[in-house]
């Protein structure tokens, strides 16, 4: 599986598919790093995660863990949109807060639909055009965070 992914301005999106392999985390993590070069600044990451996609297995998890450091060298903040009230979503969320505790890292928020990383995110634009561009590039490139876009990952 996956992922997909954009930047506008300092935000850097990212959709992912499935669950990742370490071959899509070291890439997501060039990624970012790349991204983050382009901005001249620190980045203000979105992960959007279904709780319909499988939880990585412990080897995956501890990938992510291992690179959180360096991807947060790229972000100011990192959100992470996990979209729902179920008990997968709250077993999800659990997981992705222990992974943060046990890498301990700072300024990771993780929520439950991309509305609650908008406000903080329209602080950070340039303008309400590039902070529209934003929302809609998060809703229809991206989706949604409840279920898969209707495109191939990366």
């Amino acid at each position: 599986m996956g992922y997909r992914s954009f930047r506008e301005d300092r935000i850097f999106a990212v959709r992912w598919v499935g669950s990742p392999t370490a071959e899509v985390v070291s890439r997501m993590t060039k990624d970012v790093g790349a991204a983050r070069a382009a901005a001249g600044a620190p980045l203000y990451g979105v992960w959007l995660i279904s709780a319909e996609d499988p939880i990585a297995p412990t080897d995956i998890r501890d990938a992510i863990v291992r690179r959180w450091p360096e991807i947060m060298t790229s972000c100011a903040t990192l959100h992470i949109v996990l979209v729902g009230p179920s008990v997968k979503a709250s077993l999800f969320r659990s997981v992705l807060r222990t992974m943060i505790v046990v890498a301990r890292v700072k300024n990771v928020t993780i929520v439950e639909s991309i509305d609650e990383v908008l406000h903080p995110l329209r602080e950070v634009m340039p303008s309400q055009t590039a902070f529209h561009q934003l929302k809609r590039r998060l809703t229809t490139e991206l989706g949604d965070g409840s279920m898969p876009p209707d495109v191939a990952a990366s």
